[in-house]
């Protein structure tokens, strides 16, 4: 959960790319691992058992190859849907991969690994559906304040302001202009612009 989550908001706040996380990603696990197999001394066992078992080598290349496919395909998830839709997605999957190795390769449970088993999934789905419904309140709450924040920008039925040069009208057809209708450019006019932005300000105030 954490490690989608992190994702999500690097893809959000860095605006990067499924290719470029991949790559930023896989080029530290290789340091990290490889740092490993250097301390370990397998770096130099490693390659030597690959070579005695080629069949091995083939297994591991596939896997590397699944692997690496479906990384792009989680970090593509992410940025396109949310870490939320990935969490359901991998449950599911999760579930899947259980059972079908369960029937494909014969595996025997007694009750109490199928207990585990049931208690482990239903956490996970519960965990899941506690996070829909809080991004469901969210994206309600979030919708009610745009809707409240369009309705107090609107001007009033009936009422209508508006500015132009020196005349200032507020739709009630009185016709008023300011101090400064008789002539432009000068003082006046500077005045009664001011007055119009004043009558303008006090009609939307009485709006709200």
């Amino acid at each position: 959960s954490f490690t989608s989550n992190w994702q999500e908001a690097l893809f959000h706040e860095f605006g990067a790319t499924p290719l470029q996380m991949m790559r930023k990603v896989t080029l530290f696990s290789t340091c990290f691992t490889g740092l490993g197999l250097v301390i370990s001394g397998d770096a130099v066992t490693v390659p030597a058992f690959l070579a005695r078992h080629p069949d091995c080598a083939v297994h591991v290349l596939l896997m590397s190859a699944c692997s690496a496919a479906g990384q792009l395909f989680i970090f593509l998830t992410i940025q396109s849907f949310g870490a939320l839709v990935f969490a359901t997605i991998n449950t599911v999957r999760t579930m899947f991969s259980v059972l079908l190795s369960f029937l494909i390769f014969g595996h025997v449970m007694n009750a109490g690994e199928a207990g585990g088993i049931v208690i482990v999934f239903a956490a996970l789905s519960v965990q899941v559906m506690v996070k829909w419904a809080r991004r469901r309140v969210r994206e309600k709450d979030a919708g009610a304040g745009r809707k409240h924040s369009d309705s107090s920008l609107q001007e009033p039925k009936g009422v209508r302001t508006s500015c132009s040069g020196a005349a200032c009208t507020d739709g009630r057809g009185d016709g008023s202009t300011g101090a400064g209708a008789a002539g432009s450019g000068g003082p006046a006019s500077v005045a009664g612009a001011s007055e119009c932005g004043s009558r303008m300000r006090s009609v939307v105030a009485l709006s709200q």
